[in-house]
């Protein structure tokens, strides 16, 4: 019968109806499939959908989707947050999203108990996953939908994490930034300025791939055949540096599919994109040498030892990853995905907090200058200052206390706390039908005035306080078991790698602070300008970030 068809498709080339008929026969099944999902759409009980108050519509069609294509649309959004206390609906060209700030109803939705809702969206999937072309079928835990998949991995990844491995990265990264802090000062002296962000996402490549992957380009060189030669070590020193631009590029492709509709749908059309435009082909290039780097990684790991059970450094919890039905060590294939994900995760998140504390700093001199005052005090810095270790980071109180409150304004993944309802489920007091995506999000949670009272404010003291990430009763006292600081997420899929994020960002400033005096470029303008730069996407970023650095006396 095959056979027959086929030649009834030839027969219908030769015939020249092929346009035509193709045509015909597509949009009448896509028309079917169109008119079947709204049926379906239209008599799906809504419970309480649409009672959930919602802000005027911007657009007869596409609702509050203009607000969203600006870059600095998280104002709008906390706008909103701050005239609808607690939830709010927006319209996504038909598409209902219900924005949560109530921080009981965010500790209920992200927890752990049965009316929590665990299912990340599509989001995580279809952007961040996708954006890196080529692990399909497969994706990481942190774009799955299939919560066995996401346990198996959080759980045999999160003791890289602990202080006991926190102790063997920092005395690695500890050249490496202060590298990046020689570097600004040559720079600067030659140029006038620093354009900050190339810098950064330097240092961070090298402390992903060096301190944490364990990678070293000598064994990158010899996997590949390389000769072990100063030449063969450049070929793969070079490919280092390359990594670093194509990760930078796929990284702006996931911000603009973020934010973006039409982005989204150039990812999921990679490969045609790939033939029709210069952007597809240009993904698609950076994309092949990603993964073939990612390879190399992997048949590095696969070249030693296999790690015991105690081994729980980064690169030996991802080596050892198993498949959970065969109890099989994870194929190239399965492992590449799970490998992207901490890449880019430890990439682009670290780069963005660093940015916006070293904005705001030169922003607020008198907050740097009582940074410094710290720092002299902890002998961090001065004539006699000595390296810092992990210990001397946490012992700072304001020094901190500014990095979170820079952390609270502009966290850097504030936009990237997404769920789906997978069943019929109440918010806030509203009963919501499945398949409704919620987005408690830290941008705007972190900034709502009912929350934080002035929640624009740069205040860093707010964190000297007792319990400052914790909700505030009307008379004051302090709620422990509802927080209002989401920077880092709630419950069991927050941040994974927190912890090592903070120490490479409290390194970066100690160190930073410590050398020179910074402030703005004249370009850069004053902190009123802040949003001319604000960037928000899959992460927040700070745009073109130029300053000016003094060595100190």
């Amino acid at each position: 019968m095959s056979s027959d068809v086929a030649f009834d498709v030839v027969a219908m080339f030769s015939n020249g109806q092929t346009l035509q008929t193709v045509l015909l026969v597509s949009s009448s099944i896509l028309g079917a499939l169109l008119v079947v999902k709204c049926l379906a759409w239209f008599f799906a009980p809504t419970y309480d959908l649409y009672k959930v108050p919602a802000p005027p519509s911007l657009h007869w069609f596409l609702g509050h989707v203009p607000a969203l294509l600006r870059n600095d649309y998280i104002f709008k959004l906390i706008e909103w947050a701050n005239q609808y206390p607690g939830i709010f609906r927006l319209n996504l060209a038909g598409k209902p999203m219900i924005i949560v700030t109530d921080p009981a109803a965010t500790a209920l939705i992200l927890g752990r108990d049965a009316d929590s809702v665990p299912t990340r969206s599509d989001d995580y999937k279809n952007i961040v996953d996708k954006s890196f072309d080529g692990f399909a079928p497969h994706i990481s835990f942190f774009g799955t939908q299939d919560e066995e998949h996401w346990k198996v991995v959080r759980k045999a990844t999160a003791p890289a994490f602990n202080m006991n491995n926190m102790r063997v990265y920092f005395p690695r990264m500890l050249p490496i930034v202060e590298r990046m802090l020689e570097d600004l000062g040559s720079e600067q002296q030659a140029q006038g300025a620093v354009v900050l962000e190339p810098h950064i996402a330097r240092m961070q490549v090298a402390n992903v791939l060096h301190a944490e992957m364990e990678i070293s380009y000598k064994e990158l060189a010899a996997i590949q055949g390389l000769p072990d030669t100063p030449e063969g070590l450049a070929v793969a020193e070079q490919q280092g540096r390359q990594l670093l631009a194509d990760v930078d590029f796929i990284c702006s492709i996931s911000n603009k599919a973020f934010q973006d509709p039409l982005y989204r749908v150039f990812i999921r059309l990679r490969p045609l994109m790939a033939l029709l435009s210069k952007e597809g082909a240009e993904l698609k290039r950076c994309c092949d040498r990603v993964h073939r780097f990612y390879k190399n990684m992997i048949r590095v790991w696969r070249s030693r030892p296999l790690p015991g059970e105690d081994d729980t450094l980064l690169w030996q919890c991802l080596a050892k990853l198993r498949d959970p039905a065969t109890g099989q060590l994870l194929s190239e294939s399965r492992l590449l995905p799970e490998l992207g994900v901490f890449m880019f995760a430890g990439y682009d998140t670290t780069n963005s907090g660093i940015g916006w504390v070293v904005y705001t700093l030169a922003c607020f001199p008198e907050v740097q200058a009582r940074v410094y005052e710290e720092l002299v005090e902890a002998g961090l810095a001065g004539p006699s200052a000595r390296r810092p270790d992990l210990g001397d980071l946490a012992a700072l109180p304001y020094t901190n206390a500014v990095i979170n409150e820079v952390l609270r304004l502009f966290p850097p993944a504030g936009t990237a706390v997404h769920r789906t309802t997978t069943k019929p489920t109440r918010v806030a007091g509203y009963l919501l039908p499945a398949g409704v995506e919620l987005w408690p999000g830290p941008a705007f949670i972190n900034r709502v005035d009912g929350l934080w009272g002035d929640g624009n404010a740069f205040r860093p003291e707010r964190w000297l306080e007792k319990e400052a990430a914790c909700v505030r009763r009307p008379d004051g006292s302090v709620d422990t078991s509802l927080k209002r600081y989401l920077t880092f997420a709630l419950g069991p899929k927050d941040c994974i790698g927190q912890n090592l994020g903070l120490a490479v960002l409290r390194l970066v400033v100690v160190g930073l602070v410590g050398r020179y005096h910074i402030s703005l470029h004249p370009d850069m303008g004053t902190w009123e300008d802040l949003p001319r730069h604000i960037h928000m996407a899959l992460t927040t970023k700070i745009r073109d970030l130029k300053i000016q650095i003094k060595p100190r006396a």
